[in-house]
């Protein structure tokens, strides 16, 4: 019995250190794995082009509203008010854009991962997030926009 013993302690303890290098084999494969997909994650984040066009909204009280087109027009309006300003933009390089609006107001907006800085020309700042990719107009009054 003793060298039966001897003999299956012998047999583990050749067995074990293959056992363990097997298992570390593993663990190293699987960080490395994780790292690959975290890169090509950060890579297919960073190639995608971020729209312009959609709707975007501010959080103040009276919230005011942008929506952009596909073809370069604009809308600015508020629940209250109604439209304040409408006209078109045009890229100026990057995620920046410049706004010329009909009534002679003009601004620039930097475009950012989850909505848009709005700059006017009374040099305020405004940011507003975006609530949906497809141009929408909120409220109950009907926008008279020949551009929609």
């Amino acid at each position: 019995m003793k060298k039966r013993m001897a003999a299956i302690k012998q047999v583990l303890m050749k067995e074990v250190p293959v056992c363990r290098l097997a298992f570390w084999g593993l663990v190293v494969a699987f960080c490395v794995s994780c790292c690959i997909n975290l890169v090509q994650l950060d890579r297919w984040n960073a190639s995608r082009e971020l729209s312009l066009a959609g709707s975007y909204s501010t959080n103040a009280y009276w919230r005011s509203y942008i929506v952009f087109d596909k073809n370069g027009n604009y809308c600015k309006y508020n629940q209250q008010d109604g439209l304040l300003e409408e006209g078109t933009y045009e890229a100026s390089g990057g995620n920046q854009y410049h706004l010329e609006g009909n009534a002679g107001e003009s601004g620039d907006i930097l475009l950012v991962k989850d909505g848009v800085y709005y700059t006017s020309e009374d040099g305020s700042l405004t940011y507003a997030s975006k609530f949906s990719d497809i141009p929408t107009f909120v409220g109950n009054w009907t926008l008279e926009w020949e551009g929609w």
